[in-house]
């Protein structure tokens, strides 16, 4: 696997990087779903909600 023949400090930042992006995904995904929030309270919650479900998983 190329992943481990960097330096150990290297995988640290491609595997942090790769969950970061991971969980970026999932909220634009959850945001694309509905394209008008009636305020910026909804997205917040919405978001909120998103990374509740996220951290269960």
């Amino acid at each position: 696997m190329i992943f481990l023949e960097y330096p150990e400090e290297i995988r640290k930042v491609i595997y942090t990087t790769n969950a970061v992006e991971a969980v970026n995904s999932q909220l634009r995904k959850v945001t694309k779903n509905k394209r008008v929030f009636p305020n910026d309270n909804a997205v917040f919650k919405t978001l909120y909600l998103a990374i509740e479900y996220m951290t269960k998983k």
